[in-house]
């Protein structure tokens, strides 16, 4: 790179003859020379203008070189102009001086024309090159400032939209959960056949409603890039009997099938996200479902095993429905987007199941695709990966017994046959079957031999009741025994039918339960807990006499309040009711509970401040209640901090029965295996005050945590002592000025202040302390200032033994 010819050079030298050696030859060279014969000159005509570089003799009258050097380095003005020392001086030590006050180059007298040009030419060059690097920089940070603050705005702007999303769902929640709950209540009453119809009406809609917000919350969550994964061990029988559960009314209603066949590659046991997996078997299975006036729906599964124990899903759900036009094919994973619009006004929806379905097999490293067929029907296929898991949850596999059993399937419909079978050739089975009873029944007769026989309800043969016992006649004889799957359960069929089977399976048929129900017939063996078919009687009144708990519920909504009081006497509980946090604090002094049922955000303390001040008080420390927290809030982490603040289990509004049933059942059984002998209530004599009050006073208490202040020592290092200074004074100075305030009649004051001191006397393992000031906050919140002196002294005592304890320490 050339410098401009037009650059500005000043050359300083008293010689007269060098001075115009030098300003002729740059001058030639198309520079812009000023001479000047003296130092001060020269100070006067860089003020005057800036030159682009400096020749600078050295020994001159009055200021020599070195001291006008100096004097530039020194104004910010001027500091940046390059000096080039030329001179007769040829010591080492000259040249070092030179370079010490500032310049670039020293040229010795005499002195080559050439090598001078080169090195000015040098020198502008890379003053040149310095100040476009400058600009450079100038301009990158003019726009680092610029994306810096986009970012800024950009990260606002996403806040806003989540604090938005999270305002929105829960306020959408809230009344939801009202409608939708209440209706379901009355569903379970004594209505007439249109008063039935109007209620499921408005059930139905507000379900309709509810996935439709869902949906907006999943895709925004997607969108924004905030949904996140979570990876725990699952079982793919029960993720697709949960799936099944929710669509064996829509399917039922209609007479389509429902089956699934999970292959014998697929592992008992895998981690990953089940949640989102269900999600997108629901999308899949309920378009399916929407789509389909008749035939049948199957749900195949089948794995392979990948690198690094990872596994490859792959899942096919095919329908006997609507089909899809090839055409439109590549519309169907876009948001916001279905078929034709006349699809949508006459099925519904938002357009986004499929554009979410697609994102979320994205997010688990696979792929989704669809083979369709207009007017005759569609397979969705997508693959997953997921991880082989050394889980210790039980085993969900076929016993042995089954093997080589012989079942005859007795259905009309071929596909639903066919699948079953398949999925009992996958446990070691051989089956025949037939589409109607008759033929069964001469077979049976000519002595052939089934180990079992499965008939299906729908099936012709239901409605020959002599058949069904021309049947069990001849199988009773044989000892082959029979099982029923149906679409209806077992109380809406006559007596002597059910009699007649071993076991009554209800639609859609669900793998699990079908395997659970073999291994029982044919081995004894009775499923585990944890894997056992879904056949809880929901809304039973017998569920409180099984699992006496004490509950309180913590709900600030008046309709919240009912409806949750009313599914807990569906189930035998009577509960009692806390407005918001302090409600509960205050109610829990008066009497024990098991379980509370916590809303999260409520007037005066939500929730979370609530648990918090549970978990961290010592009288509930032995048996503490289990929180289940019970929100609107239904956003990706609600669910993490409710369980981060210590609660233990997480129930979204719309809160349903059978939800609750789960938990309820889930907590009674654990905590009747650990709870000791209900004990009276303790009297309110003194509240906590008292009882942190007898704490403090017994002599063998430690005031101070040894073993939290020796990690934080040898974490601190050499910081230790630093930081054991700093919390001394500290303690002080607060515990004064909390006295201070308290003379001033500043309650407000004296619980900020304790705050802060509970905070730093956490980290240091002054318990006794930290207790002391989460007592005065407290207290305050409460609006008891009575309690506050007793509170005050207790607490200075204690800081003044604090401080002598943690002083001592040496170890």
């Amino acid at each position: 790179m050339h410098p401009s010819p037009q650059s500005n050079i000043l050359v300083v030298d008293d010689t007269l003859a060098n001075l115009h050696v030098l300003t002729q030859m740059l001058s030639a060279r198309g520079y812009k020379v000023r001479p000047v014969s003296d130092g001060r000159k020269a100070l006067i005509a860089i003020q005057a203008a800036l030159p682009d570089l400096i020749l600078l003799d050295i020994n001159m009258p009055g200021i020599n070189g070195y001291e006008v050097c100096r004097k530039l380095k020194a104004n910010p003005e001027t500091q940046n102009i390059p000096v080039i020392f030329i001179s007769a001086l040829g010591e080492i030590q000259d040249k070092i001086e030179a370079f010490q006050v500032g310049g670039v180059d020293y040229v010795t007298k005499p002195f080559q024309v050439e090598e001078v040009l080169m090195r000015v030419q040098n020198h502008l060059s890379l003053q040149s090159l310095q100040k476009q690097l400058l600009d450079k920089i100038s301009e990158l940070e003019i726009a680092n400032s610029g994306l810096k603050q986009a970012k800024e705005i950009a990260e606002q702007n996403a806040k806003a939209k989540a604090d938005f999303l999270a305002t929105m769902s829960h306020e959408i929640r809230t009344p939801m959960n009202g409608v939708i709950g209440m209706t379901s209540l009355l569903l379970d009453t004594l209505l007439t056949k249109e008063q039935f119809a109007f209620v499921n009406t408005i059930r139905v809609s507000g379900e309709t409603l509810l996935a439709i917000i869902n949906d907006i919350l999943d895709f925004s969550k997607i969108e924004s890039g905030n949904m996140v994964l979570e990876s725990h061990p699952l079982s793919l029988y029960s993720c697709l009997e949960d799936t099944f559960e929710l669509f064996a009314e829509q399917v039922t209603s209609k007479q389509i099938e429902l089956i699934s066949c999970i292959d014998i590659s697929v592992p008992v046991w895998v981690a990953s996200d089940v949640t989102r997996i269900r999600q997108i078997l629901t999308n899949l299975i309920g378009n399916a479902v929407k789509f389909t006036a008749k035939g049948s729906i199957v749900v195949m599964v089948s794995a392979s095993i990948q690198v690094d124990q990872d596994i490859q899903l792959q899942f096919a759900v095919s329908d006997t429905g609507i089909g899809i036009p090839a055409d439109k094919i590549d519309r169907l994973f876009k948001s916001f987007s279905q078929v034709d619009s006349s699809t949508t006004r006459h099925y519904g929806g938002t357009g986004l199941g499929l554009a979410i379905t697609k994102r979320l097999c994205e997010l688990l490293d696979g792929q989704i695709w669809v083979e369709s067929t207009d007017k005759e029907g569609s397979t969705f296929h997508f693959t997953i990966q997921v991880k082989s898991t050394n889980t210790t949850l039980p085993a969900i596999c076929p016993n042995n017994a089954l093997k080589n059993k012989h079942i005859l399937i007795i259905n009309d419909s071929f596909i639903y046959s066919q699948i079953l079978s398949l999925q009992l050739y996958q446990w070691g089975c051989t089956t025949e079957t037939s589409p109607c009873g008759q033929s069964a029944l001469a077979n049976i007769k000519t002595g052939k031999r089934y180990d079992l026989i499965i008939l299906d309800v729908f099936a012709p043969l239901v409605e020959d009741t002599h058949a069904l016992q021309s049947i069990h006649a001849i199988c009773d004889k044989q000892k082959i025994p029979l099982v029923m799957i149906t679409a209806l359960n077992h109380t809406e069929v006559d007596s002597s039918i059910h009699a007649l089977f071993v076991a009554w399976l209800v639609k859609p048929l669900k793998p699990l339960t079908l395997l659970n129900t073999l291994n029982y017939i044919f081995a004894g063996v009775t499923p585990p807990i944890e894997v056992a078919g879904k056949n809880r009687i929901v809304g039973d009144k017998h569920l409180a006499k099984r699992y006496p708990l004490r509950i309180l519920l913590a709900e600030d909504n008046p309709i919240n309040q009912q409806l949750a009081l009313l599914m807990l006497s569906n189930m035998g509980y009577q509960a009692d009711v806390a407005g918001n946090g302090l409600e509960v604090l205050n109610t829990l002094q008066r009497n024990p509970y098991d379980l509370i049922l916590m809303d999260v955000q409520m007037p005066e303390m939500d929730g979370f401040m609530a648990t918090q001040m549970i978990r961290q008080t010592r009288r509930y420390a032995i048996n503490p209640p289990r929180i289940v927290a019970m929100t609107a809030n239904a956003l990706q982490g609600d669910r993490e901090k409710c369980l981060a603040v210590g609660m233990d289990d997480y129930l979204s509004k719309p809160v349903k029965l059978e939800d609750l049933y789960v938990v309820l059942e889930k907590w009674g059984g654990k905590m009747l295996q650990t709870r000791p002998a209900i004990e009276p209530a303790t009297p309110v004599a003194s509240t906590l005050t008292q009882e942190l009050s007898a704490v403090v006073k017994l002599p063998d208490v430690k005031i101070v945590d040894m073993a939290t202040l020796r990690m934080v020592k040898t974490s601190l290092g050499k910081g230790w002592e630093q930081l054991r200074g700093i919390f001394l004074q500290q303690t002080e100075d607060l515990s004064k000025e909390m006295l201070t305030e308290y003379s001033q009649n500043n309650n407000e004051a004296i619980s900020q202040i304790a705050h802060k001191l509970r905070g730093s006397a956490s980290t240091v393992g002054a318990k006794s302390l930290a207790h002391l000031c989460e007592l005065i906050e407290f207290n305050e919140k409460r609006g008891n200032p009575e309690n506050l002196a007793e509170l005050l002294n207790q607490l200075q005592q204690c800081a003044k033994q604090t401080v002598e304890q943690i002083a001592q320490f040496q170890e």
